[in-house]
């Protein structure tokens, strides 16, 4: 039956401008076209009689396209009626082609073969793959563009705090010092040379936190390292760290490092201000595909449907964003919360 459908029609099929190709049911080649022996770089005597996913299909994707023929052949059943697949020709060569099927089915409606058609798409593909490249090389561009400008307001604010506010504290705060220190002994002014201590310092605190960090000079695991034990020696918050696959970490384009970081350091930040927490975990992950990470604490806990997002929660989602990244948060009021990351890079 598969002989006959084309017999006597061979010159017409061999005129057609894509590959026409009649696999039997033994998934054999029984007909090819002169274009398709022209796309596959071969005779029709390399071709017919040949297994045609043994011979002209990519071994990744042998199984996968071998088990369509099957189910089209068990249903009769066209189940994509147009596909791309990849073919390998004769000199070890790959094209993409865009393929429309039809059954051909002996008396009884027993299915007997294949007969496809063919469209080469390759160079329309591997334009589109080059496009999409471009793309994506103008995407990380922004990304970096967007994390430096960031990084450089965050370094005029903290120079800002740093040389001038808190310079204007500590002055108001030496003169009330000295009207101490002359016989003034209202409680007012005391406990106002206190509460300017304490601004100066969560200035000074504050400064630090938004300072520009750099990972050209030290690892990342070092960079989160030092972070959590200055943590650890300031408050009664413990913070626990676990990181695997540093060496893909220290790999990293600048911006993706720098923003896992940084969502680090808010989120913990976040902890210190409002979750009332005494244990912080975090474990983090990191292959030639992906950074994850978790942040889990044991502090009070929200409700997502209650609390809006501060500014603290939107840096996190905005830093995450600028990398295709996820964020999931799980917490109840009273169950502490965890904060998940996944970021793609590849």
């Amino acid at each position: 039956m598969v002989n006959s459908l084309v017999s006597g029609a061979e010159e017409y099929l061999d005129l057609a401008a894509g590959i026409v190709i009649v696999i039997d049911a033994g998934q054999i080649v029984r007909f090819i076209n002169e274009k398709g022996c022209a796309l596959l770089e071969a005779s029709k005597e390399d071709v017919i009689g040949k297994n045609w996913f043994d011979h002209f299909v990519p071994e990744k994707q042998r199984e996968k396209i071998r088990n369509l023929f099957l189910q089209l052949l068990q249903t009769k059943e066209i189940p994509v009626k147009d596909y791309e697949s990849i073919v390998e020709t004769k000199k070890n060569n790959i094209r993409f082609i865009r393929w429309y099927n039809t059954v051909i089915s002996q008396e009884k409606d027993q299915p007997s073969g294949i007969l496809s058609l063919g469209e080469d798409i390759t160079d329309k593909t591997i334009l589109l793959q080059r496009l999409s490249m471009q793309e994506e090389t103008k995407r990380q561009q922004l990304v970096t563009a967007v994390i430096d400008a960031q990084e450089k307001e965050r370094n005029e604010i903290a120079a800002e705090l740093h040389d001038n506010v808190n310079q204007i504290l500590t002055t108001c705060k030496l003169l009330l010092e000295q009207e101490i220190y002359t016989g003034n002994k209202s409680p007012f002014i005391a406990n106002t040379s206190q509460y300017l201590q304490t601004a100066i310092d969560e200035i000074r605190n504050i400064s630090h936190r938004l300072s520009p960090i750099s990972l050209e000079n030290t690892s990342f695991k070092q960079a989160v390292q030092e972070m959590v034990n200055k943590i650890n020696l300031s408050s009664r918050l413990k913070v626990n760290v676990m990181i695997e696959g540093s060496e893909y970490l220290d790999s990293l384009p600048s911006s993706i490092s720098l923003s896992v970081f940084r969502i680090l350091q808010e989120q913990l930040s976040n902890i210190i201000k409002y979750a009332e927490a005494t244990n912080v975990e975090i474990n983090l992950h990191a292959d030639e595909t992906s950074v994850d990470f978790e942040v889990k604490d044991n502090g009070t806990g929200f409700d997502l449907k209650k609390v809006t997002r501060g500014l603290g929660l939107k840096s996190i989602y905005s830093r995450a964003g600028l990398h295709d990244g996820r964020v999931y948060i799980n917490t109840a009021p009273g169950e502490g919360c965890v904060l998940s990351v996944h970021i793609p890079y590849q």
